[in-house]
């Protein structure tokens, strides 16, 4: 009796570890795995198993299933020697107690228990069944292989066209970051990153790039002395160099350039041998692809043009850091602001040339798509929405606010307030 006690303990044992082993593959990922513990011949296996998860899951279950079904067939057999032999319960009885009894056990011992023990020690169970899954994986191959040519073209069948694998999304990569913070495992500064990283192929360069009006450059045929002036008043590294107006952009001169000169010496000096070729992009391009294109030409400064190939402006590797991840002052930088009045009340009063994008993260102001295709900065959209040129005082409602304008720089507007529709009502009242 205590043989065939331990010999149902065993099986039960075994199909435990199966199944607690089935929960702790599927649990973890192979980049998990790689940095877990030390580096070792165990984890490279464990790596290796991952890499071909479904063979994996494959041989789990068909050791499982053996187990279980030895399990079944010989607490029946038990069941007909203690029971029926001895006379306590029939022949027909008999097969009922011992099934029940048998899935209570796997149920329990079997399946639920392992497998939430799996779920909570997922990694460290994965570590300590490597070398004998390894093996079990080699023993039943030539039967998994046969599964899975079956399986995969049961999948043929009835997987959707075009379907991919169940690799992770950016937003589902931002919910994990989300919950890794909140268990401590990185901090709020390391998820910032990983939520503004995310936006690179969600900006384009036009939302970015510093627009051709307020693009400060240098003319081809300027002086040594009209060159360092100018650098001198913006305070740039960089400056475009351009040929009778901002649309013929013709090179960029760094001011390193002008170090190696001798500044007693002005009689050979010559812009044009000082310059280097600019980097042309066209408005639609992601600032992801830009940044690829600026390492592989070793550019930190590209021109912006449009489909007519006029120059829309010209952007910096600084702008599209300061754009994703936030604003990098430095000692000679001018503080702006992107709000300069905030009331009481909800309203806000801003610069006419904010762009959109940074208008709908600062006071979350939902802008429709084809908000964003007519315009990128208020000032487009306003007048987009008007038909005409904007002046003082117009009031322009719109997405649920209104925005009157304050005060005008030429023709554009350089002061906007912001009122919410339902503030404007409250206060009506």
């Amino acid at each position: 009796m205590l043989y065939t006690i331990v010999f149902f303990a065993v099986l039960l044992f075994v199909s435990a570890v199966f199944s607690g082993t089935e929960t702790a593959f599927t649990s973890v990922n192979e980049v998990s795995m790689s940095h877990y513990g030390k580096k070792g011949r165990r984890q490279q296996i464990v790596v290796d198993l991952l890499r071909n998860k479904g063979s994996v899951i494959a041989a789990i279950l068909v050791g499982n299933n053996i187990v279980n079904t030895v399990l079944a067939v010989y607490a029946g057999a038990v069941f007909d020697q203690v029971f029926v032999d001895s006379g306590i319960l029939s022949e027909n009885l008999a097969p009922v107690l011992a099934s029940i009894v048998t899935i209570v056990f796997l149920l329990i011992f079997g399946e639920v228990i392992p497998k939430q023990v799996g779920v909570i020690f997922a990694r460290p169970w994965t570590m300590a069944v490597a070398y004998p899954l390894k093996l079990i994986v080699v023993i039943v191959r030539p039967v998994t292989a046969a599964m899975n040519v079956l399986s995969r073209g049961l999948l043929a069948l009835i997987r959707p066209a075009g379907a991919q694998d169940d690799a992770p999304s950016i937003q589902e990569l931002l919910v994990l970051a989300k919950h890794s913070e909140r268990a401590g495992h990185i901090d709020s500064i390391e998820r910032g990153l990983m939520s503004k990283s995310s936006k690179f192929n969600d900006l384009q360069v036009c939302e970015v790039m510093v627009p051709r009006s307020k693009v400060r450059g240098i003319a081809v045929d300027a002086s040594l002395e009209d060159v360092l002036a100018a650098f001198k008043e913006d305070m740039y590294t960089r400056m475009p160099v351009y040929d009778n107006s901002a649309d013929t952009i013709v090179g960029v001169l760094n001011f390193k350039e002008l170090l190696k000169l001798d500044k007693n010496d002005t009689t050979g000096f010559n812009l044009l041998q000082l310059m280097m070729q600019p980097l042309f992009v066209p408005e639609n391009v992601a600032i992801g692809e830009l940044l690829e294109r600026m390492k592989q030409t070793r550019k930190h400064m590209a021109v912006v043009v449009d489909e007519f190939g006029s120059t829309s402006g010209i952007v910096t590797f600084e702008d599209i850091v300061e754009r994703v991840f936030g604003l990098i002052s430095d000692e000679y930088d001018v503080e702006s602001q992107t709000f300069l009045r905030s009331h009481e009340n909800g309203e806000y009063e801003v610069f006419g040339n904010i762009s959109l994008q940074e208008l709908s993260n600062s006071m979350t102001i939902e802008f429709s798509e084809d908000d964003r295709r007519q315009a990128n900065t208020l000032n487009g959209l306003l007048t987009y929405i008007k038909g005409d040129f904007l002046r003082e005082k117009d009031v322009i409602e719109h997405g649920g606010h209104t925005f009157i304008i304050r005060s005008m720089d030429g023709h554009v507007p350089s002061r906007v307030l912001i009122r919410k529709k339902t503030a404007e009502k409250s206060a009506a009242r």
